[in-house]
């Protein structure tokens, strides 16, 4: 999981979040507050500590080798995941602000924009993505590619696991939630 790509992944996971829960922004500050929660949790519970892991194993490749040894300053991995925190509010609370105003198609079009921006930096970033170690290997040409190590294989499958649950469960909370059933339901 790397910071940019993660980050803007985040801010992308906000805008679905609201998206989902529109009928209960429409409806008051209730509804838009338990949708706002729910999402902060998956951020908090969720992204956060798989974020941790990886900027934890792998520093250099979780910054993309963008930020060089800096990468593996505790301040930078602070910054880094605290900035899924704040990308994941700042883009509930953009579509949020959207909805209310019942403008629910310009809504979509920002989601369409910023599933744009994190498929470019997916495509752009692809090489610093697929090439794992530090800084020094990366620009050597020694780092070794994602695909054949089984280690962080395993890890994206265990962290797409425990994440993708939790992304369908806060949707469909977020869906119900002004539909009239309880968040229980």
């Amino acid at each position: 999981m790397t910071i940019p790509a993660d980050t803007a992944l985040s801010y992308l996971a906000g805008q679905v979040y609201a998206i989902a829960g529109a009928e209960a922004i429409k409806e008051g500050l209730e509804g838009e507050a338990a949708c706002l929660n729910r999402g902060r949790a998956f951020t908090t519970f969720v992204t956060v500590p798989i974020g941790t892991y990886f900027v934890s194993r792998w520093p250099e490749w979780s910054w993309m080798y963008l930020a060089g040894e800096t990468a593996r300053s505790p301040v930078a991995k602070a910054c880094g995941l605290s900035a899924y925190v704040g990308a994941h509010e700042l883009g509930f609370r953009c579509a949020a602000k959207q909805l209310r105003k019942g403008k629910l198609g310009r809504a979509v079009a920002h989601l369409v924009v910023s599933s744009l921006v994190v498929a470019v930096l997916g495509l752009f970033g692809l090489e610093r993505l697929r090439w794992l170690g530090d800084e020094r290997s990366y620009r050597l040409g020694l780092a070794t590619d994602v695909l054949h190590y089984p280690d962080f294989m395993i890890s994206m499958g265990c962290a797409a696991a425990y994440a993708v649950p939790f992304v369908v469960l806060v949707i469909l909370k977020n869906y119900r939630e002004g539909r009239g059933a309880t968040p229980t339901d």
